[in-house]
């Protein structure tokens, strides 16, 4: 049986990017591979409209440990804004490597109050926090963060690794930005870039590995590195310039939100202010979450449930991130219809 993923990672790889990575790999010394990471470089940058980015062999959170090493040599003090489990994980992240900051927290599955945020950022050098807060599906208004801190000179930090290839996003002003080669993009998993403006300097203070101005000093490539991962993200990346998806997961999403309302079961977020490409369902009291998610991964319907957080909450979260298509959406939605159905008490 063949598994069908509604996972956030890893996701469903588009073929281009399985074609790929099927290659025989080659040396990270050479020409061949020079080539392919500036031309991945190139791709990505102009994807998020910035003008370098540095690759990691790790995860989304490598990229943020990244992004914090760099915030460490910065001298004044900084705000980290929290309105869910991914935007907390930076303020760990923050804590652990003993950056100077004030944290701001809102509750999960609700907007950021920006009039809040703005006089926060009084006295303060940089700002970080998530675009798409993935545990709620909270898409938070980076332009408008973007904005408010232009004029007050405020570098912008942003754990994007759930936005870029979700949506447009435009990073010609951001400081720093993380992403991953295994959500939006299509790709698998393993890779992880920061995104930037300015040409990150070297520090004796950052470990080498998370020293992004030393990958920067290095051309990109200090450490081994996969040709393999990074084919496949290059294709990811290319298919996301000239593909754009939106139209089909929008449909795909208001499929599963008819299913959601016919069966009364409630979004985390309850705003409105929604990623369309990311639906976490509050179940409540009466269905286990656990119960929901083992039953579709008994049919090769692979949703996200086993989280401490989501748990903990009673959510199962369904990512239409990647190469999803209609038809398996659809399996998806007849097979929680069957579950519900038989969970639906005796008279």
């Amino acid at each position: 049986m063949r598994e069908i993923s509604f996972l956030p990672g890893p996701v469903s790889t588009h073929p281009e990017c399985r074609r790929a990575f099927s290659k025989y790999p080659f040396s990270h010394r050479s020409a061949r591979f020079d080539n392919l990471i500036h031309t991945t470089e190139s791709l990505l940058c102009k994807l998020a409209r910035a003008r370098y980015c540095t690759f990691l062999m790790g995860s989304g959170s490598l990229a943020n440990e990244a992004v914090a090493a760099q915030l460490a040599l910065l001298s004044g003090r900084g705000l980290v804004v929290t309105n869910g489990e991914f935007g907390e994980r930076l303020a760990e992240q923050a804590t652990r490597l003993h950056l100077n900051f004030e944290q701001l927290n809102f509750d999960w599955g609700l907007p950021l109050d920006y009039e809040q945020v703005s006089r926060k950022l009084k006295s303060k050098q940089w700002i970080w926090l998530a675009y798409c807060e993935t545990s709620t599906g909270t898409l938070n208004n980076i332009p408008q963060i973007i904005d408010m801190c232009r004029a007050k000179k405020i570098k912008v930090c942003v754990d994007s690794v759930s936005a870029i290839g979700c949506v447009p996003v435009n990073f010609s002003e951001i400081y720093l930005a993380s992403g991953t080669s295994g959500k939006g993009l299509g790709a698998f998993p393993g890779i992880s870039f920061v995104l930037s403006n300015h040409c990150p300097a070297s520090s004796c203070s950052i470990p080498k590995y998370l020293d992004i101005g030393y990958y920067q000093e290095k051309k990109l490539v200090p450490f081994t590195f996969s040709s393999n991962l990074l084919a496949a993200l290059k294709a990811g990346a290319a298919k996301s310039l000239r593909t754009d998806n939106s139209k089909k997961i929008k449909t795909i999403s208001a499929g599963i939100e008819k299913f959601m309302q016919a069966y009364g079961i409630k979004h985390a977020n309850s705003t409105g202010q929604r990623a369309y490409y990311m639906l976490t369902m509050a179940l409540g009291s009466g269905v286990p979450s656990e119960k929901l998610g083992k039953f579709l991964s008994a049919r090769g319907l692979l949703v996200h449930y086993r989280n401490t957080y989501l748990l903990q909450r009673n959510w199962v979260q369904i990512a239409l991130m990647g190469n999803v298509k209609i038809a398996e959406s659809k399996k998806l939605i007849d097979a929680m219809q069957t579950f519900f159905e038989r969970e639906k008490p005796a008279h």
